[in-house]
């Protein structure tokens, strides 16, 4: 039982002994109790086992309620859990989505960039310098030897030229014309 149920029945036993007290001093002075007092008694006690059912009714009731509101919050917080568990998961894939976005975007420039000095497009044009030195070394006393330089567009095909040498001395440099 609810203290609720307690209340209110406790309450109507108050007034249902309030009136047996009214009703036995009524016929302690001799009064005679007509029928119409007799049905107003019965009819306030049967009020009063109505009230007491109802609040026995509306306890079951509130009991029902409370058990069932109770079974949605649990499942309200799980799916707040499910909710908190895949925010996380969408923020660790966002990272990794921007790193990869990163990394190609550094990997396209980096490829335009050669692509553009390959053509020549931009502010300054490179080409590289494949130096060959007549003799087998760079220095002839206290000069520098005499040297053929061979230039090219990419540092690719500066170094195949030079593989392609059996002999001699080689520098490979950067030049911006």
């Amino acid at each position: 039982m609810d203290l609720l149920t307690v209340i209110f029945g406790l309450l109507s036993l108050a007034w249902l002994g309030g009136l047996a007290v009214i009703g036995l001093a009524m016929w302690k002075e001799g009064q005679a109790m007509t029928n119409n007092v007799k049905l107003f008694f019965a009819n306030i006690v049967f009020v009063l086992l109505v009230l007491f059912g109802v609040c026995v009714n509306l306890n079951s009731r509130v009991k029902t309620l409370e058990t069932s509101n109770d079974d949605l919050q649990k499942v309200i917080q799980s799916k707040n859990d499910e909710l908190e568990k895949i925010k996380e998961k969408n923020t660790m894939q966002d990272v990794i989505i921007n790193k990869l976005n990163n990394d190609y975007n550094s990997r396209m420039a980096q490829e335009l960039q050669e692509i553009a000095d390959t053509n020549g497009v931009g502010d300054s044009v490179k080409v590289y310098i494949v130096r060959k030195y007549n003799k087998r070394t760079r220095w002839d006393c206290n000069h520098s030897a005499k040297f053929k330089e061979f230039e090219f567009p990419t540092k690719t095909k500066a170094m195949e030229f030079r593989n392609s040498q059996k002999k001699g001395v080689f520098d490979v440099y950067e030049k911006e014309k």
